[in-house]
């Protein structure tokens, strides 16, 4: 529990232990934020070259449908994959996914299916291959997601260089 006074900022630092690691196996790594009064929620990641930041999305805007944007495989000391997760709100979610892209469990062409309870989160990274490193066919933009109940779905990528450079 954490108390947040008006106007000001209260910084929540969580462990390692809760980024979802695996590509398309079920944690549940999910963090449920409630509060008596309004509130906005950020998240700022840093990690030793780069670092993102985004503001959450409250449940009831949500949806069922999403097109993600990504990036191709990139190499620093071990390839980069494109990444997706997918984060349900409610239990018994059906999600389906058609990777633009392989993946490790999904070929191309085909359409992954998984079920999901509340605070369950779900990566999908696209399928490592040296021989597709900074080349386009790897990017998982345009995978698409559906799913029976409202979903959160965060996109993009390990590590990517946009434009691109030589990884050697």
């Amino acid at each position: 529990r954490v108390n947040i006074f008006p106007n000001q900022i209260a910084e929540v630092q969580l462990i390692d232990d809760l980024m979802h690691k695996r590509s398309e196996v079920i944690e549940n790594f999910g963090i449920h934020i409630t509060a008596d009064e309004p509130i906005s929620v950020a998240v700022y990641l840093s990690y030793k070259w780069s670092g993102e930041a985004y503001r959450v999305i409250p449940v009831e805007w949500l949806g069922k449908e999403y097109v993600t944007l990504n990036l191709y495989q990139d190499k620093t000391d071990e390839i980069k994959p494109a990444q997706i997760l997918i984060i349900a709100t409610e239990d018994n979610t059906t999600v389906k996914y058609k990777p633009a892209w392989e993946t490790e469990k999904v070929r191309l062409g085909r359409t992954g299916t998984v079920k999901m309870n509340q605070g369950e989160t779900y990566l999908i990274e696209g399928k490592m291959d040296p021989a597709v490193t900074q080349d386009w066919i790897s990017d998982l933009t345009g995978t698409i997601i559906s799913a029976n109940k409202p979903i959160a779905v965060l996109s993009g990528h390990t590590k990517g260089a946009f434009p691109r450079y030589s990884y050697t």
